[in-house]
């Protein structure tokens, strides 16, 4: 029996949170709505698309544009669904995700984003930089 539980894979185990596709509300404060501005890195090598609601669903797919690799983009509301933040647009062109619910891959990070007058100083043979957004 012991042998058979630990020959399962990792995949197919699960993380043990529940997969929540919407972020509508929900018991326990999941689904309701965080206030305050925080700013997500996107890390997905594809983009990202906004969604026209906090749901994962072909019909809440935005025709907005891709938001690049490397963009920078400022929230205002963010809604916690199982392992996955909804991440409410400050510009109003929808929500993206944080952790896709579909496959638990991290589109988007929290970032700090600080302005300032630096200089800086190349330290290395090589230099990798994401290019600016358009």
């Amino acid at each position: 029996m012991l042998k058979k539980a630990l020959t399962i894979p990792l995949s197919a185990r699960g993380s043990g949170l529940p997969a929540a596709i919407s972020a509508r509300g929900g018991k326990d404060g999941e689904g309701a709505d965080e206030k305050g501005r925080w700013h997500y890195l996107v890390t997905d090598c594809a983009g990202i698309r906004p969604r026209l609601d906090s749901c994962y669903s072909k019909q809440s797919k935005s025709s907005a544009q891709r938001f690049t690799l490397g963009t920078v983009v400022e929230v205002n509301r963010r809604r916690k669904a199982g392992w996955t933040k909804w991440l409410c647009l400050t510009s109003g062109e929808g929500w993206l995700f944080d952790v896709s619910p579909k496959d638990r891959k991290v589109r988007c990070v929290e970032v700090e984003v600080q302005f300032g007058d630096w200089d800086y100083e190349i330290c290395a043979d090589r230099l990798f930089f994401f290019p600016p957004a358009q």
